[in-house]
């Protein structure tokens, strides 16, 4: 029996090691990836700059409320909707310290 459960183990553990490195072998993937990241770094760019620029512009306190909140607004539109398997958002966590707010 033990025998049995050993080598089923083994060959997943097989199966997923080769799965691992076709994923990472793949060059197209690599590429689509890196072009995704470059256009999201432009994205947040942008809005960092309009964000300084609002900022310096500033003549009082709500002027600088309104660039905070149209930032906060830009940068929450460049994340997606889904975030898949991060654990804090599912939990319902609102960051690393929740527990004491």
């Amino acid at each position: 029996m033990r025998k049995i459960i050993l080598s089923i183990l083994m060959v997943f553990l097989i199966q997923n090691i080769a799965g691992a490195k076709e994923r990472q072998s793949n060059p197209e993937n690599f590429e689509a990836l890196k072009l995704k990241v470059l256009e999201n770094i432009g994205k947040k760019r942008v809005a960092m700059n309009a964000f300084e620029t609002c900022v310096k512009s500033a003549l009082d306190k709500k002027d600088f409320k309104t660039c905070r909140k149209t930032h906060r607004q830009t940068m929450k539109s460049l994340h997606p909707k889904e975030r898949g398997d991060r654990g804090n958002q599912e939990r319902g966590n609102r960051g690393r310290n929740s527990e004491r707010r």
